[in-house]
């Protein structure tokens, strides 16, 4: 099974994690989605409005072979 380094950062935050190992490169994006969307969660539950992750998947030679970016935000609709 493959070794692959999962990295999610946004403006406040950058995850060190250490490389694990996934099926391919895709299974080690689906985590790193998973990851940014609880940062994202908690942002917002913070009071942030607007939020943004990046996703990044590299093999042990550091080459980037995956990114996606998980955006969330929060649009009031009605205000008094």
């Amino acid at each position: 099974m493959p070794i692959f380094h999962v990295q999610t950062t946004d403006s406040t935050f950058r995850s060190l994690g250490t490389p694990a190992k996934f099926d391919d490169p895709e299974a080690a994006l689906k985590a790193g989605v998973a990851g940014a969307v609880a940062i994202a969660t908690d942002e917002v539950r913070e009071g942030a409005l607007t939020c943004a992750v990046e996703v990044c998947v590299s093999g042990l030679d550091n080459i980037t072979v995956l990114r996606s970016a998980v955006t969330l935000s929060v649009s009031p609709l009605l205000s008094r």
